[in-house]
């Protein structure tokens, strides 16, 4: 009789023969049975009872495994639960070899984990039939366990890769979180706060602050069309161009109507039809005096006692139209009012419904938290959108900056008389005989030291190092009492003990007085040394 054709026994090699494990105590009927197996292709394995069966089982891992019911020490039901419990032998198929037929003994033998059963009186035909049938049971079985292992495989390397990407894609959001305003960042005259919530790790939306030197600040909020890498590396690029340095270099001007008609050049429509909103502010520190500009972006407001005022125009977001020229605006804010900008995800929040938040319902919220601070007005208003929306998720990048003007006005001239009106020019000059070649070299002495005290106490506070914060405190305050000027002698005093205590946030509002009253301060000695 020839060969079966047995099925394959590796993956990769078709022509390899199947392992057979014959155990039976009986010499005679294994040289039989194992003639027969070889004469069709089989490699056969030979074990004279269970326990030697089972060491050739784990150390040959065979296709198939015979087993005589009956033999001395583990029988073969035994084998069978050994094998069972054993995870590297899961896969081989056990017949059982019995000269029994019984059905409650069938029942047994499965149960203890055979696969099938073969009589000692079989043909050579049913015998074959049987094995070949097993045989080709295992091989699906080997298969699955192969397939199995190469899921586990490109499981593990999509996972070690998901984990890569993860990382680079923190790293990313980490640069970009990077852009965006130090939340220990102080202005004279103001409060800043703000909230940046993107719709997926990389958002698209970036706000900025800051000065465009000493008296002015500048301010701006883009939204880049689309989620995710490409509209935060887009993002990105349209950021540092708003940058002071690449702004002298780029625009030539730091006028809003000309930021945005350069930008509009500069940042075409892409491939894909991606594009930018934006919105540049400039704040004179001095006035208040607000200049804006903007190309497409809608979410800018003030928001004064009596009301919100939307500071918008009619005009087409970047690239659309590249000869387009931008014009600025102009507002004067005053003490209390509160500047908004904000993208677009916050208002075009849809309810489950569909129906979208609106300009209108923001504001309100905006309005309806007017007397709380401005961080926690933030807070709330996006608290109520998502509310609005029926989930903690934005389907849309989320970004507010909010500044807030002082109530007391911070304008240059009243810095002077503050300053002045603290300063005794002549208990200045009592204390140095009437020397005034020595007041002079003094006060510039003063005024250089002054300032970079004045730097180091800003390097402290965005450090949060109370202890320099302390050290140039102190030390500025030991120059005011040396000329006599009340207030900034009394206003270090105070940034001296809170840093001492180690409260910062409270600091930072006296930093911005500091700084206001060593600007008046500065002036008058200046003033005075003219006389």
């Amino acid at each position: 009789m020839p060969a079966f054709d047995f099925p394959p026994t590796q993956a990769d090699s078709p022509v390899a023969r199947p392992s057979i494990l014959l155990v039976d105590d009986d010499a005679v009927t294994r040289a039989r049975m194992s003639a027969r197996l070889q004469k069709f292709g089989c490699d056969v394995i030979e074990a004279d009872d269970g326990e030697a069966g089972l060491n050739a089982a784990r150390a040959h891992r065979p296709n198939l495994i015979i087993l005589d019911w009956i033999m001395p020490g583990l029988d073969g039901p035994s084998v069978c639960e050994a094998i069972r419990a054993d995870a590297g032998l899961k896969s081989c198929q056990i017949v059982l070899l019995t000269a029994h037929d019984e059905p409650d003994q069938i029942a047994e033998g499965l149960a203890r984990g055979a696969d099938d059963f073969l009589s000692k009186a079989a043909t050579k035909q049913e015998i074959m039939a049987r094995v070949q049938a097993n045989l080709r049971a295992n091989a699906l079985v080997r298969e699955l366990e192969r397939t199995r292992d190469r899921l586990d495989r490109s499981n593990r390397q999509l996972s070690s890769k998901q984990q890569e990407l993860e990382s680079e894609l923190q790293s990313a959001a980490d640069f970009v979180s990077s852009l965006l305003p130090s939340r220990k960042s102080s202005f004279p005259g103001l409060t800043m706060a703000w909230a940046y919530h993107p719709s997926l790790a990389l958002g698209g939306d970036l706000f900025q602050i800051s000065r465009w030197g000493s008296r002015t600040l500048g301010i701006a909020i883009l939204d880049a069309s689309g989620h995710g890498v490409a509209a935060a590396l887009r993002a990105v690029g349209l950021s540092s161009f708003l940058r002071e340095d690449n702004l002298a270099t780029f625009s030539g001007s730091f006028d809003p109507g000309t930021i945005v008609t350069q930008a509009n050049r500069l940042f075409p429509l892409s491939d894909d039809g991606e594009y930018f909103t934006l919105w540049v502010g400039r704040l004179d520190l001095d006035t208040w005096s607000l200049t804006f500009a903007a190309a497409g972006h809608s979410g800018a407001l003030v928001q004064r006692e009596d009301g919100c005022e939307w500071l918008t125009n009619e005009t087409l977001p970047l690239g659309f139209e590249p000869d387009t020229e931008f014009a600025s605006r102009d507002i004067v804010l005053r003490p209390s009012d509160r500047l908004v900008l904000c993208s677009d995800g916050i208002y075009e929040a849809p309810s489950p419904h569909g129906e979208l938040w609106g300009r209108e319902r923001l504001a309100n919220q905006l309005i309806a938290n007017r007397r709380r601070s401005l961080a926690d007005c933030l807070s709330r208003t996006i608290e109520t959108a998502r509310d609005w929306h029926g989930s903690d998720h934005f389907p849309d990048d989320v970004a507010l900056l909010a500044l807030e003007i002082g109530q007391a006005s911070s304008s240059l001239k009243e810095n002077i008389m503050q300053a002045e009106s603290a300063f005794n020019l002549a208990a200045a000059l009592e204390q140095i005989d009437g020397d005034r070649e020595l007041f002079a070299a003094l006060a510039g002495l003063f005024m250089s030291q002054a300032k970079m005290d004045m730097a180091g106490i800003q390097e402290a506070l965005a450090q949060g190092n109370s202890q320099e914060l302390m050290k140039r405190a102190h030390r500025l305050k030991g120059s005011a009492m040396q000329f006599h000027a009340t207030g900034l002698h009394e206003t270090t005093k105070r940034l001296e003990e809170l840093a001492r205590q180690g409260a910062m946030a409270d600091a930072a509002a006296v930093v911005q007085l500091v700084e206001e009253r060593l600007a008046g301060l500065t002036e008058a000695l200046q003033e005075a040394l003219k006389t």
